[in-house]
């Protein structure tokens, strides 16, 4: 898909908005359900099978989507992928078997897989008008006001009229991202591509591997507060809502800022850049500076989310969607593995070692994909 000037804004703000409203369902789901899962009539098992469920369809099947989106173009993708995300966010309100839940968070995990392709297709264009990284930096901060807005308010809904009920009003405001869905522009369907996701992975998709298991799965796991300790539950959830939209908050400020700097600076010298500075903060951490640590790791976090789909994009070997999908689907199956690491060493070491550890990990990582990278323009 190409597209250019005003055209191509047009589009990358669309997309980016039908994954704003899309996604809120999810991100709710993550604030009210560990804390109140009672009312679902959940156990902790089975909360734990329907907050990974939704990564583990999109490893699965992050190549297959691509290849069908090739098929039947960005639109009609992002069309069927915002009738099931709405679908999703209302049957986590209305069912109550926890069959029927991972049904809705399956369906989510391959309606996300789905739109975020569509909104890097359109954000990326044809890639040779100089501004492709700042509409992908824009459009990854477009899509997560969202998903702050669903944390924040919805943490607010879920205490004041419900958890149930908080889905429901949720599901309403999603509505928005079929209508947006439908503005897409038209394209033609491409050829059935035969490219593979599970080939030979790039050194950006081996680095984003190692950080998807250091930084989405280890650090967010080890430095997450014990909310509900000192607090009781309705207090926990606001507090949880407002933790994750503030994440999310960073991301907007901050992809917008990477988008630019990765046309002006290059996003190969931007994501070593990140990397550095990601190390920098998990040392610190080890160090005892444990709050500026959080901060840098926290911010040039966002700095990656926007950079490393930008590295993959541009140095793919066939069709960009797949070369992103498949740099998703690493990054993915880092973070799923990350928690079970972290989990595992945690029982035989404390936390200043373990973050040397994978503070070594993620800098062995960086220099060996630096060789590659920095030859790259």
């Amino acid at each position: 898909m190409a597209a250019g000037g005003a055209s191509a804004w047009r589009t990358t703000l669309l997309s980016a908005g039908v994954l704003a409203f899309a996604g809120m369902g999810d991100a709710l789901i993550y604030v009210v359900l560990p804390i109140e899962a009672a009312a679902f009539g959940l156990s902790l098992t089975w909360v734990g099978i329907l907050l990974s469920a939704n990564r583990f369809a999109r490893v699965l099947l992050y190549g297959e989507i691509a290849r069908l989106g090739i098929r039947v173009g960005p639109r009609n993708l992002s069309i069927a992928a915002a009738v099931a995300s709405i679908i999703s966010t209302f049957m986590y309100g209305l069912v109550d078997s926890p069959w029927l839940q991972l049904v809705a968070r399956i369906m989510w995990g391959l309606s996300f897989a789905a739109l975020n392709l569509t909104t890097l297709t359109y954000a990326w264009g044809d890639g040779r008008d100089g501004r492709s990284g700042t509409r992908m930096g824009a459009s990854r901060g477009l899509r997560q006001t969202g998903l702050a807005f669903a944390c924040a308010a919805g943490a607010w809904a879920a205490v004041a009229i419900g958890p149930r009920e908080a889905f429901l009003a949720i599901g309403m405001l999603s509505l928005p991202c079929l209508a947006l869905a439908l503005m897409l522009p038209r394209a033609e369907p491409g050829k059935r591509s035969e490219e593979r996701v599970w080939t030979r992975p790039a050194p950006v998709d081996v680095y984003i591997f190692a950080f998807g298991a250091v930084i989405d799965g280890g650090f967010v796991m080890t430095m997450a507060l014990v909310l509900g300790e000192d607090a009781g539950p309705r207090e926990a959830m606001i507090a949880a809502g407002l933790s994750w939209a503030l994440r999310y908050l960073v991301v907007v400020a901050v992809a917008p800022v990477s988008g630019v700097l990765c046309d002006r600076w290059g996003a190969n010298r931007l994501l070593l850049f990140s990397s550095a500075t990601v190390i920098a903060g998990l040392l610190a951490v080890t160090l005892g500076w444990a709050y500026a640590g959080v901060i840098a790791v926290v911010v040039t976090r966002a700095m990656v989310d926007t950079t490393a789909p930008i590295v993959a994009a541009q140095t793919a070997r066939g069709e960009v969607l797949i070369a992103v999908s498949r740099n998703a689907t690493w990054r993915d199956m880092g973070a799923a593995v990350g928690p079970v690491i972290a989990g595992f060493t945690l029982g035989l070491v404390s936390l200043p070692p373990y973050y040397a550890g994978m503070a070594a990990i993620l800098a062995a990582v960086t220099l060996w994909m630096a060789r590659v990278v920095l030859r790259a323009p």
